[in-house]
């Protein structure tokens, strides 16, 4: 049977934030002695690379409010690929065309 603590060390965000935090609590739930501090460094760590960065502008107080916060990032990165989306769909020319006209 593997170590719990070395499965939540090696935790990865690989899809939703909600999966990410159910796994997470399911390894951390059966780890004793570990104080809110490390769990939200580990927590952290194992998140996506842009919603980590962006949580690292937010004051984080405790694990509970790091996993409400990144749930609020979650959504709106969701939103805000779904506008770029919906631009490219609608025949914009890209995100960027504007620089690029601004050059010529």
């Amino acid at each position: 049977m593997a170590d719990p603590f070395e499965l939540l060390l090696a935790l990865k965000q690989q899809k939703s934030v909600s999966e990410f935090i159910t796994q997470f609590e399911r390894f951390a739930g059966v780890i004793k002695g570990l104080d809110e501090q490390h769990l939200m460094k580990i927590f952290s760590n194992g998140l996506q690379e842009e919603i980590r960065a962006e949580l690292k502008l937010y004051k984080t107080i405790n694990l509970s409010k790091i996993m409400n916060q990144v749930h609020t990032i979650e959504g709106k990165n969701i939103a805000i690929t779904n506008v770029v989306q919906d631009y490219r769909d609608i025949g914009g020319g890209g995100v960027f065309l504007f620089k690029e006209e601004q050059r010529n």
